[in-house]
Parts: C-alpha cells; sequence; structure tokens
C-alpha cells in the first residue's frame, strides 16, 4: 500500500487546522453526492444550533463544545448527534407505541450523551455534571442521570414530532 506523501513544494507538514480543513472539504463534497445526505446534514447542524440556544437560555451565558478547542462555534455535538440519531431511529419506531419510543430514545440518547461526556473529559473538557458532588469532573460520574435520561426521551418525541 501506498503511503501518503507531501507534495515536494510544501516545507512541512500540514497543521491541524489545515488538516480539518482538507477533510471538511472533502466531507462535504463526499457528503454531497450521496442523495439525501445535505438535508440530513444540515438538520443535524440544526438541532446543534438549537441545542447551542436551550443551553444558552437556560445557563445564561453562553456554553462551548470542547471538542472545537478554542473556537467560539455555536453548535453542541451532542445535540447534533443526538437530532441525527433520532432522525434515523423515527421512521423504524413509527409502529411501536408512544411509550416504548419514549424509552428507545431515553436509553439510546442516554447512552449517546455518555461516549459525548467520555471524549468531552479525554480533551480536558467538562461541558456537563450532573453529579454535583463530584467537582473535579473525575472518570465518567455525571455525564448521565435518570431525570436527563427522561428529557431525552421526551426530546426525541418532540423531535420525531417535528420533522414528519
Amino acid at each position: 500500500m501506498a503511503e501518503w506523501a507531501l507534495p515536494a513544494w510544501t516545507k512541512s507538514p500540514p497543521t491541524g487546522s489545515e488538516r480539518a480543513l482538507v477533510a471538511g472539504l472533502v466531507g462535504v463534497v463526499g457528503v454531497s453526492l450521496i442523495p439525501g445526505a445535505v438535508p440530513f446534514v444540515m438538520k443535524a447542524l440544526a438541532f446543534g444550533s438549537i441545542g447551542w440556544l436551550i443551553e444558552f437560555a437556560y445557563e445564561g451565558r453562553p456554553r462551548w463544545s470542547a471538542v472545537f478547542g478554542e473556537r467560539r462555534i455555536p453548535i453542541l455535538p451532542v445535540y447534533s448527534f443526538g437530532g441525527a440519531t433520532v432522525l434515523v431511529l423515527a421512521p423504524h419506531l413509527a409502529w411501536m407505541p408512544i411509550l416504548a419510543r419514549a424509552a428507545i430514545y431515553a436509553g439510546t440518547l442516554s447512552a449517546l450523551e455518555w461516549v459525548a461526556c467520555t471524549i468531552d473529559r479525554s480533551r480536558g473538557g467538562c461541558s456537563w455534571n450532573y453529579d454535583h458532588t463530584n467537582t473535579s469532573c473525575a472518570g465518567t460520574d455525571g455525564c448521565i442521570d435518570v431525570s436527563h435520561a427522561a428529557a431525552w426521551g421526551v426530546l426525541g418525541l418532540i423531535v420525531e414530532r417535528a420533522v414528519r
């Protein structure tokens, strides 16, 4: 297998932001070739922005994701991925009773929140912490809890209704 090599005219390897820019451009081109992918991605980004606005209104101050480093981007990826997950699941769950769908959304989106929290903390962030005794954000304590799982279940039902 051939290894990737820099063009001869470059003097140094690309920086992280240059690599991210190229990956983003390749991703945009790739996504645009998949039928229906652009509206899906746009909806996911909208969910991330709406989540950011809700958090801003609730907290009274903006929350920025550690995923973006020092950049102040008004999108919280956990909401983008949560909304995208509901978009994928909703058509397959339509035949189920409302409480079953809510339970599936609660469990699935809580698992997603736990993964996002783990990534956030591995990058030095502590974007949320439901365990107020774990003030240092050690480990994954406080990443998820029952009341927020219930909120995810309700939010999943609201999103599925909104996108019908």
